[in-house]
């Protein structure tokens, strides 16, 4: 193991900020950035040698091969979240000021998104009868709640579940993030009461099992009743959330057509809706609904 890649090993050893997803995908783009660094001439860097001439490198090896496993362009997406992870490499050693504080100058493109291309999707009562218990709670937890599948594993009832409201612990979520998310619904009430019955003081993920072996066996279920993307079910939320907040307004996403325009009342709607809604699942960033809505 070279020195960089063992800096960087170490460094998040030290620093376990986020989820255990978050923190399992940053040193898996760490070490990426450690290897191609190499391969691109830097051959006895150290975690601390870190320099914008190295990030203007990486970015633009990015930018002009193909992925991989797809043998496509890179998306700007994904080089967006490998930025993320250079900006927390970066930040950890004190040099936040070697990468620009704009993606476009080191020419990174808008993330692309496929216009009218909705994603959600709600579960079937059968694809919800053929999986194991523990893994139907969880994808109803998704569904009804609009919660991520780390968040959704690492449900705790006896923490999470209160009056009115479900409160998600930070050590759960994207980004270190604690939440709230009200009780609103009739479906919402009928799955808390489901997991009244469930044992309160421990998670979704089976006794003696890893997240990581959790995932993959969680994968083979869903795959058997024809699940392959349970982030539709968020998506599903957050629509559904959107109109309830908004007063009836439609999403454009479900508007056949050119979306309708918006009078000043409806603008300011759609403006709190969309609000609420990205910080009910766990977003910084109110522009990040348009993903879900748009």
């Amino acid at each position: 193991m070279d020195k960089l890649t063992y800096e960087l090993r170490a460094l998040c050893k030290q620093n376990r900020d986020g989820s255990h997803g978050t923190q399992a995908q940053r040193l898996k783009q760490l070490k990426l950035f450690a290897k191609q660094l190499k391969q691109l001439g830097f051959k006895h860097m150290g975690m601390r040698s870190l320099k914008t001439k190295h990030v203007k490198e990486l970015v633009a090896n990015w930018l002009c091969k193909p992925s991989k496993q797809t043998n496509k362009p890179i998306s700007s997406a994904t080089i967006k979240n490998r930025m993320a992870a250079l900006r927390w490499w970066a930040g950890k050693i004190g040099k936040p000021g070697v990468i620009p504080k704009n993606n476009k100058d080191l020419g990174i493109p808008n993330r692309q998104r496929l216009s009218g291309h909705n994603k959600a999707f709600t579960v079937t009562k059968h694809q919800l009868k053929n999986l194991p218990s523990y893994l139907s709670i969880s994808i109803r937890l998704q569904q009804e709640f609009g919660l991520r599948r780390e968040e959704a594993a690492k449900f705790v009832p006896a923490i999470a579940v209160q009056d009115n409201q479900i409160e998600l612990k930070a050590s759960w979520t994207k980004g270190g993030r604690r939440r709230t998310i009200p009780i609103t619904t009739a479906g919402q009430r009928a799955l808390l009461k489901d997991i009244a019955e469930l044992k309160q003081n421990a998670s979704l993920i089976p006794a003696k099992m890893e997240f990581k072996q959790y995932i993959s066996h969680r994968d083979h279920h869903l795959a058997k009743v024809n699940i392959r993307q349970a982030h539709g079910l968020r998506h599903h939320y957050a629509q559904q959330r959107y109109i309830t907040l908004s007063n009836g307004l439609t999403p454009p996403i479900l508007q056949e057509g050119l979306p309708v325009k918006l009078t000043p009342a409806d603008q300011a709607l759609d403006a709190g809706a969309r609000l609420i809604v990205a910080n009910e699942l766990g977003h910084a960033r109110i522009s990040v609904t348009r993903d879900y809505l748009d």
